[in-house]
């Protein structure tokens, strides 16, 4: 079986991760170990292969909503580090912004640096129980 580096996987999830959800797509190849990568935006990149939903040949690297890593993310930090927070951040993210409204907060209370890498520890236990799932070998 072919082995990735998890670097690399973070990598084409962070591209698909920019802007607004579904924007920007990569594609990991099972049989060549390539990345593929398509945005709305950008027409420099290399174009998809004709087979890109195959998927026996291809996998699409997740958005971080498949993977949970939204709302309900802030809203498990908040309960650990912040509860008496909780229904103030429940409530921002009610309304268009809330995530922006969530960082101002973490932001006056100084825990902003706690938040990433919070928010980075699990993005990358999902990332690799999410290779688990799509029988995608970890490698060095």
């Amino acid at each position: 079986m072919l082995q990735v580096k998890l670097d690399d996987i973070v990598d084409a999830f962070d591209f698909v991760s920019f802007g607004d959800a579904y924007t920007h797509e990569a594609y990991f190849c099972r049989k060549t170990g390539k990345f593929f990568l398509h945005s709305e935006f950008d027409d420099d990149l290399e174009p998809l292969p004709d087979d890109i939903d195959d998927a026996d040949a291809y996998v699409c690297i997740p958005h971080p909503h498949e993977l949970d890593l939204g709302q309900r993310l802030a809203i498990r930090f908040v309960r650990y580090y912040l509860p008496e927070e909780e229904e103030n951040v429940a409530r921002m993210f009610s309304w268009r912004g809330g995530y922006g409204r969530f960082k101002q907060l973490l932001q006056q209370r100084r825990m902003i640096d706690q938040w990433y890498s919070f928010e980075k520890d699990a993005q990358l236990e999902a990332l690799k129980h999410w290779c688990v799932d799509n029988e995608i070998e970890l490698g060095n």
